[in-house]
């Protein structure tokens, strides 16, 4: 099982091929993915990331929502059978600002941030918590996200 991890890798299809390789015939091979937005309140946080992408140097990117074409067309061509693919509504509480900004700089989104220079990470970094503050203050911040889960059995027994 995957969770949120192979959008990280160079080639995410061939991260599928070798992890279906590995596994024991009979075994399932399950990946979660995603994690558009779930609601227009997160749209800010969607047009930081471009900014900050576009205002980056080296090796800034946005992670793909899908790493990888069809979910079921990579599957079974990496050999797995009765796939499944689906969507799921995420919404995760998040305690403040900071805890969120942490979350974040903790995987796939870290490049955009380390790729800006000085001030412009700290002006990016500043609006998102002053946005981020608000929310708490008006209900609480609560992280919206559709993700996709895409699973198969590997063939053979």
């Amino acid at each position: 099982m995957g969770a949120f991890s192979i959008h990280l890798l160079a080639d995410p299809s061939l991260g599928v091929r070798e992890a279906v390789r590995v596994l024991l015939p009979g075994g399932t091979f399950g990946v979660l993915f995603g994690g558009r937005s779930g609601s227009a309140r997160w749209d800010f946080y969607t047009d930081l990331l471009r900014r900050a992408a576009a205002q980056g140097q080296g090796e800034a990117r946005l992670p793909p929502v899908v790493p990888f074409g069809d979910p079921r067309a990579v599957l079974e061509a990496a050999g797995l059978v009765d796939v499944e693919v689906s969507e799921c509504q995420l919404h995760v509480p998040v305690a403040d600002g900071e805890t969120f900004l942490r979350g974040e700089l903790s995987h796939g989104y870290r490049s955009l941030f380390d790729a800006l220079p000085p001030g412009p990470r700290r002006e990016l970094e500043g609006e998102l918590l002053d946005h981020l503050d608000a929310m708490r203050r008006n209900g609480g911040i609560v992280l919206d996200r559709v993700a996709s889960c895409a699973k198969g059995i590997k063939r053979g027994r």
